[in-house]
């Protein structure tokens, strides 16, 4: 698929009439953390970044905490990708406390950090990260959902009209909001060149398309201790506990329970 200007929204510090803006619009904050869900394009979006920003350099939160030579950091605008992928790793014990000592180390001049918006634990990250650089002040974005137009731009299809007509058409419409979604459901549509002839066929493929991790590092630790039939029985009793409470969301945490998604706790 192609490429389009993505849009992100500022939500701490919040702002009075927030709006829309490129990542570009953030390049005078010494200290920006990027969240957004799986498939987003989080790492996309951050590599064409680390190229635009002068004096910036693109690497992976896993790579920056193993290096022992931090002397090409210094000054320098460091772009850290895939928090998540570490507190996956390490069950999220200490990675932020070991990631601000590595950069108190490297003394770069501006620090980016991307995460998956429900591995990203709020308040208590921020406030740690808040410490890498001294008296900074930590801003936090999320990357925007694709519009239906912007949707439309990515997909190579002479029929796209239609493709996305049928998304509409059978209440897919969210998979239009994600770049990696979008890119398997197209897979799936090519492959066949039809969709599936009824709403039982056309769920369990909707579900498969959601279980496929897109990310390596997240496939190498969950292939072991979740499989898909528990992925699915899991998400199905937990949809059951959303529609039967009325709440919007789920938090990981009981201290980030709060009634935005995905943070709304169940109790």
């Amino acid at each position: 698929m192609s490429t389009i200007p993505r849009t992100y929204t500022q939500t701490i510090p919040p702002k009075q009439n927030n709006r829309q803006s490129q990542i570009k619009d953030f390049f005078n904050k010494e200290v920006i953390v990027v969240l957004g869900q799986p498939g987003m394009g989080k790492t996309t979006e951050f590599k064409k970044a680390a190229e635009y920003e002068e004096n910036s350099i693109f690497v992976t939160v896993g790579e920056f905490l193993f290096t022992n030579d931090l002397s090409h950091l210094l000054d320098k605008v460091i772009y850290l990708d895939g928090l998540d992928e570490q507190r996956s790793k390490f069950k999220g014990k200490g990675v932020v406390d070991a990631l601000v000592a590595k950069l108190k180390e490297a003394k770069p001049s501006k620090i980016r950090v991307s995460c998956r918006t429900a591995e990203w634990h709020g308040h208590i990250d921020i406030e740690g990260l808040s410490k890498s650089i001294k008296g900074s002040e930590v801003t936090q974005i999320e990357l925007d959902p694709l519009t239906e137009e912007a949707a439309l731009e990515l997909i190579e299809l002479d029929n796209k009209e239609e493709f996305v007509l049928r998304i509409k058409e059978n209440g897919l419409e969210n998979f239009l909001q994600s770049p990696g979604n979008l890119e398997l459901l197209l897979s799936y549509y090519e492959s066949l060149e039809d969709w599936p002839k009824n709403k039982a066929d056309l769920l369990d493929v909707a579900c498969g398309v959601l279980l496929q991790e897109l990310n390596i590092e997240h496939v190498a630790e969950l292939d072991d201790e979740i499989s898909d039939v528990s992925l699915v029985n899991s998400s199905e009793y937990l949809a059951a506990l959303m529609m039967l409470s009325g709440v919007q969301g789920i938090s990981v945490t009981r201290n980030s329970a709060s009634k935005a998604p995905p943070c709304s706790q169940v109790q």
